[in-house]
């Protein structure tokens, strides 16, 4: 029901004898002027209007206002900017009108509510609109831990993606390192609901998108304590492979993701003790990432062209370039192959430089010089990528070309911008995802394929692009601007977090970098000799 047709049931009179009653009083004075509050209604005289012939009873002004109240705004922003491909009114929308029927869970109402609140709080500056948010949070969390305890419910797709709507709440909301442990833990929760609805889930498909998300999010939080993947995500994996089409690109990158995780908790828990080993499995790897996602075919769907600029602008672009993809999910997923690919050739440059200096040496022929060398541009090369991406995430190129339809020139006019809004503005023609679903059941479920953490990973990719030791001073302070930019005008709060998280580690860096070469001087006697201390740079 739209907010019109609501507002109008709410406009009714309250009886059949009333509203007869209106009618005859209106059709007696057809030649009057209408009074306030239109035909059928008169004033008390204490600013209160109630249907003519009606038994006094009075209703307040706010009864009749047209405009939408905070809750109406929230859901509104929610449909707005959450929900993938909502071309048109949340009321119109087979998936928008499922989410605004009665039918709906609670607990799901009040997450969406929530997360519509905190992400319009964020955008207006309005720190009272936050606390309704965090209201709305607390509530979302009460009944969906009812839920939980209902096996009628527990199973049920409102339920699932309800403690997924809660996880990017705290990346909406979150500022403190606890908003990102309150992120991991509905991670976690959002698995164990995975575990337990079984591979029935894999059959319709919402079903299906809901597992993929929160299989991605399992890998991030696999990552971040460097541990293996639960192996039932990875037996139901394998059953969705049955509905999807695996020859996917993001099919493969997930592919490459769960061997990346299995060499690195192999290398992290000392599985592998041969260095040899552990060299030769990470060079492989990388290479098979490199194969995977090279930009050799301008007319592949996940290819991007690099645009070089005629004059500087160190402010919003670094090094003089930037990088325009088709789509935001491929940028998404080509950063997070570059992820990957910054940890692999650090394994491969830490492992060889550990060989030289051990006792006694080893990794001493020529191609293992000639790989550590190929790792460190590896990693300038992948660290330059990765900073590529950011103009078009802050819409940049926007400033660069003029909008050629009505529809583009009204997008330029919206005051509220995400990371993925220049790419929706930008395409000229939908993009054909790689993803062909096949389930065996007919979609019960009208749950609209909803943007979740996916859609803030940015600020986890700069933090690793800030945070590698390659990192200069001068780079490490323009990413902090843009996770600040990101925090403030995108409305993903834990960017800030992060942000700040990269200033500290530069002045740790820098820190350790002079407490090393003071040590260096007094063991050396380098403090006695002003010239060479001029040539270690002290």
């Amino acid at each position: 029901m739209n907010e019109n047709a609501h507002v109008a049931l709410k406009m009714k009179p309250k009886s059949d004898n009333a509203r007869n009653a209106s009618d005859t009083s209106t059709s007696s004075r057809s030649e009057t002027p209408t009074r306030i509050g239109g035909p059928g209604y008169r004033s008390t005289g204490n600013n209160a209007l109630v249907p003519s012939g009606a038994n006094h009873r009075s209703y307040p002004l706010s009864y009749f206002i047209l405009s939408p109240s905070l809750d109406e705004r929230a859901t509104n922003f929610f449909f707005c900017y959450y929900i993938i491909g909502m071309d048109q009114a949340s009321s119109q929308s087979p998936g928008g009108t499922a989410l605004a029927s009665d039918a709906v869970d609670e607990n799901l109402i009040a997450s969406i509510k929530a997360l519509g609140l905190a992400s319009y709080g964020n955008f207006c500056r309005a720190p009272e609109i936050r606390r309704e948010a965090n209201s709305r949070y607390l509530e979302s969390v009460q009944l969906t831990n009812k839920a939980l305890r209902d096996p009628r419910t527990v199973k049920k797709d409102s339920t699932l993606l309800t403690v997924m709507l809660l996880s990017q709440y705290e990346t909406v909301c979150g500022e403190t390192i606890d908003s990102i442990k309150d992120w991991t833990s509905h991670v976690d929760g959002a698995t164990a609901l995975v575990k337990l609805r079984g591979s029935e889930q894999l059959e319709t498909r919402t079903g299906l998108r809901m597992f993929i998300q929160a299989f991605v999010n399992c890998i991030i939080t696999s990552m971040q304590i460097d541990s293996q993947i639960p192996e039932f995500m990875l037996k139901l994996r394998d059953e969705a492979g049955k509905y999807l089409d695996t020859r996917a690109l993001n099919w493969r990158s997930h592919d490459l993701l769960i061997d990346f995780l299995s060499l690195r908790c192999q290398y992290q828990y000392k599985v592998k003790l041969n260095p040899s080993e552990v060299l030769s499995d990470a060079i492989h790897l990388e290479a098979r990432i490199a194969d995977t996602f090279c930009n050799d075919d301008p007319s592949a769907l996940w290819a991007y062209t690099r645009v070089f600029l005629d004059e500087p602008d160190p402010e919003n672009v670094y090094g003089g370039y930037y990088d325009v993809y088709h789509d935001f999910m491929y940028a998404t997923t080509w950063n997070t192959m570059r992820v990957l690919r910054v940890l692999l050739n650090e394994n491969i440059r830490n492992t060889i430089e550990d060989g030289w200096l051990a006792f006694p040496p080893y990794f001493q022929e020529q191609k293992h010089i000639e790989q550590q060398q190929q790792a460190v541009n590896n990693l300038f090369t992948l660290q330059a990528d990765i900073l590529a991406s950011v103009p078009q995430h802050m819409d940049y190129n926007k400033a660069r070309s003029t909008a050629s339809t009505p529809e583009d020139r009204s997008d330029d006019q919206s005051p509220y911008k995400f990371l993925w809004s220049a790419f929706d503005r930008q395409k000229r023609s939908p993009v054909r995802h790689d993803y062909v679903f096949h389930p065996i059941r007919p979609n019960i479920s009208t749950i609209p394929a909803i943007r979740m953490s996916g859609g803030s990973f940015l600020p986890w990719h700069l933090h690793l692009a800030a945070t590698m030791d390659i990192a200069s001073p001068e780079l490490t302070q323009w990413v902090s601007k843009i996770l600040q930019k990101i925090g403030t005008d995108m409305s993903i709060k834990q960017s800030l977090l992060f942000g700040q998280h990269v200033i500290d580690g530069m002045r740790l860096r820098e820190q350790r970098t002079h407490e090393n070469r003071r040590n260096i001087h007094q063991v050396v006697g380098f403090d006695q000799n002003p010239e060479a201390v001029r040539f270690l740079g002290g």
